[in-house]
C-alpha cells in the first residue's frame, strides 16, 4: 500500500513555502507590476478605441450633414437655374410675340399704303384715259371752249368722289 512519510511531505511543504516566498520576494512584484501595466494599456487601447469609435461616428455625421447640405444646395443651384430658364424662355417667347406682331402691323400698315398709292394710280389713269377719251370723242363733235367745260365738270365730279 500507499507509505505516507511525514518527513517527505514536510520537506516538500518546506520547500514549497520556501520557494513560494522567494517567488513572491522576487518575481510576485514584476508579474504584478507587468499584470497591472497590462491591465492599463488594455483600458487606455480600449479607450482610444472607443474615442475613435466615437469620433468617426461625429466625423459620419459631420460628412452626412455636409453632403445632405450639398445636396440641398445642389438641389436649390439646380431649381434656381430651371425658374431662370424657364423665365428666359418666356422673355423669348414674348419677345418673338412681340416682334412677330410688329412685323404684322408694319406689313398690314404697307400693304394698306401700297394699296392707296395704287388706288391713287388708278384714279389717275382712269382720269387720264377718261379725258383722252373725251377728247378724242369731242374733238370730232364738239368745240374746244364746250370740250373744257367737260372735262372740267367731269374732273370736279371725280374729285368730289374722292
Amino acid at each position: 500500500m500507499i507509505d505516507i512519510n511525514i518527513g517527505i511531505i514536510a520537506v516538500q511543504l518546506i520547500s514549497f513555502a520556501a520557494a513560494v516566498f522567494v517567488l513572491w520576494k522576487i518575481a510576485w512584484k514584476p508579474v504584478i507590476a507587468f499584470m497591472e501595466s497590462r491591465k492599463n494599456k488594455i483600458e487606455d487601447d480600449i479607450n482610444k478605441a472607443q474615442e475613435s469609435r466615437e469620433n468617426a461616428i461625429k466625423l459620419e455625421n459631420s460628412y452626412k450633414n455636409e453632403l445632405s447640405e450639398i445636396n440641398n444646395r445642389a438641389k436649390e443651384i439646380f431649381n434656381k437655374a430651371q425658374a431662370e430658364g424657364n423665365i428666359f424662355k418666356e422673355n423669348i417667347i414674348r419677345e418673338a410675340h412681340e416682334e412677330a406682331r410688329k412685323i404684322i402691323e408694319s406689313a398690314k400698315k404697307d400693304i394698306g399704303a401700297e394699296k392707296e398709292k395704287i388706288k391713287k394710280e388708278l384714279q389717275n389713269e382712269a382720269l387720264d384715259l377718261s379725258i383722252l377719251i373725251s377728247e378724242k370723242i369731242l374733238k370730232d363733235k364738239i368745240n374746244i371752249n364746250y370740250q373744257e367745260k367737260i372735262v372740267n365738270d367731269f374732273i370736279e365730279k371725280l374729285k368730289n368722289e374722292r
